[in-house]
């Protein structure tokens, strides 16, 4: 027999209902997601700003570094994952994602505070391994507490959310901060440093 059809508001009802579970998960996730997005959007102009290196030599070798590194961090995230998993552990997927949060936390909050270009790209390639790692577990965590008929709904509510919060805050929020709260634009490298180990160790708590 075909399975049941799910509306959307069930769906929605079922997220609510699950919301001890779903919503400390979505915010965390949303907040590793502004990371993400504001470095993407500022570290090219913040180490250009610090260390006066042209935009463009800076991003060529950030995309090497994300290209390989990130890559290879989603690819490890996933086998960790698997690794806790097999040793009984129902939490793995989530429990992956706070340590992902915590390394981003560190070297997301080193890496634009380090005085030359080479010691920022150093830690950039240790952030690299984690700041988008946890892509690759948020739908198998997804996938173990919803029911197969709203798996689909549900990752698409995750989607909505994250990228409101993400893409809303994330590339906007570095520079008002150096703008309006440390006050000095050149700063913006100060502001992706604190960004960084605020939403990091929220993400990690939630």
């Amino acid at each position: 027999a075909a399975a049941p059809h799910m509306t959307v508001a069930q769906t929605l009802g079922f997220v609510r209902e699950r919301s001890d579970f779903f919503l400390p998960f979505f915010v965390g996730v949303g907040l590793l997601s502004i990371i993400g997005y504001g470095y993407l959007g500022w570290l090219p102009v913040a180490l250009n700003r610090k260390v006066d290196v042209a935009i463009g030599d800076i991003a060529m070798i950030n995309g090497a570094i994300t290209l390989v590194f990130n890559t290879t961090g989603v690819f490890m995230a996933g086998r960790i994952s698997d690794a806790i998993a097999a040793r009984g552990r129902n939490d793995a997927a989530v429990r992956v994602c706070v340590y992902i949060a915590l390394s981003t936390m560190v070297m997301g909050s080193l890496a634009p505070m380090m005085p030359t270009l080479a010691g920022a790209f150093v830690f950039l390639t240790l952030l690299s391994l984690t700041m988008s790692a946890y892509t690759t577990l948020v739908p198998l965590a997804i996938n173990l507490v919803t029911p197969n008929q709203m798996r689909g709904q549900v990752a698409a509510v995750y989607l909505l959310v994250n990228n409101l919060i993400g893409l809303g805050a994330g590339p906007a929020l570095m520079p008002f901060v150096s703008d309006h709260v440390i006050g000095d634009p050149s700063r913006v490298y100060l502001s992706i440093a604190v960004i960084t180990g605020v939403c990091g160790a929220a993400a990690a708590a939630t």
